[in-house]
């Protein structure tokens, strides 16, 4: 016995949803194109601002020394490349790749920070570099 109100196909089973008008096959995301980079976009600015604070609240003089120069995706959002600044007040003769052992060394802590500032189930991987020399105003 059919159902009413159930669209039927030739053969008495159910239509599938490919017959129905608007159906699009979901490849990935099922969000629009336009959503998910509202998204990421929207993720990054809150690791962001987490990074930033967490950073500044740090212990070590050298990581306190650090700014959040910009976050950015990777190709989802699964990973995010931060990129760090040295501030001002940070001795000149410290390198890059000793500043980056340092923030590697801390590594767990700021994922954990950012797990909790977040609102997603899975917190994306976290990858560092840093900047040369400080940025210009």
């Amino acid at each position: 016995m059919a159902r009413r109100g159930m669209a039927r196909g030739r053969s008495g089973w159910p239509r599938s949803s490919r017959s129905t008008p608007g159906y699009r096959p979901r490849l990935g995301s099922t969000a629009p194109r336009g959503r998910s980079a509202h998204k990421t976009a929207q993720l990054c600015k809150q690791v962001f601002e987490t990074l930033e604070q967490v950073l500044a609240e740090q212990e070590d003089e050298w990581l306190q020394a650090l700014h959040v120069h910009a976050v950015e995706p990777g190709p989802d959002a699964s990973q995010l490349l931060i990129t760090l600044a040295p501030g001002p007040g940070l001795d000149p003769a410290i390198t890059p790749l000793a500043l980056l052992e340092r923030v590697h060394a801390a590594a767990t802590e700021l994922r954990m920070e950012v797990a909790a500032a977040i609102t997603r189930r899975r917190v994306p991987n976290l990858l560092y570099r840093i900047l040369e020399q400080p940025p210009s105003p």
